[in-house]
């Protein structure tokens, strides 16, 4: 029997949100429009009205001291094809389980910053809309 991979879109086990914020990890289902609000308008680009309550993804890539921490928006597109932007690969697997169906690219250039859970917790939609999910740590040596 062939196995499936999990699209990062759903979750193999949808996983509670984490105590505390810490590098590496990956949520899924942010919401466009908080993500619009997050980046001041630069993540995501050039979407209609209607795919504003759709989501993307999103990546804590480093702290920055005094319990605040830079989360960046991802995407499996590479818009503005920059050579220099980095990814997670196709297939790679986070701390709970969960593989990657596609690389998927940090939008480092729209980072912003969280200081616990309760800023993550915000980055869901309205009511009636996929809440935003822990989808496991990354290890930093699969951050290419």
């Amino acid at each position: 029997m062939k196995i499936q991979p999990f699209s990062s879109h759903y979750p193999k086990q949808p996983a509670p949100l984490p105590r505390h914020v810490q590098t590496g990890m990956y949520f899924i289902r942010a919401n466009n429009q908080k993500l619009k609000q997050a980046t001041q308008g630069g993540f995501p680009q050039n979407l209609p009205e209607w795919k504003m309550n759709h989501h993307h993804p999103v990546y804590i890539t480093r702290s920055l001291g005094n319990s605040i921490f830079s989360v960046c928006p991802c995407s499996t597109k590479n818009w503005q094809n920059l050579p220099e932007r980095r990814f997670i690969e196709q297939n790679t697997c986070t701390s709970t389980g969960n593989i990657f169906v596609a690389r998927t690219h940090l939008g480092e250039e729209h980072s912003f910053p969280v200081t616990d859970m309760n800023d993550i917790a915000e980055l869901s939609g309205p009511a009636g809309t996929p809440k935003i999910a822990f989808w496991g740590l990354v290890a930093p040596e699969d951050v290419i």
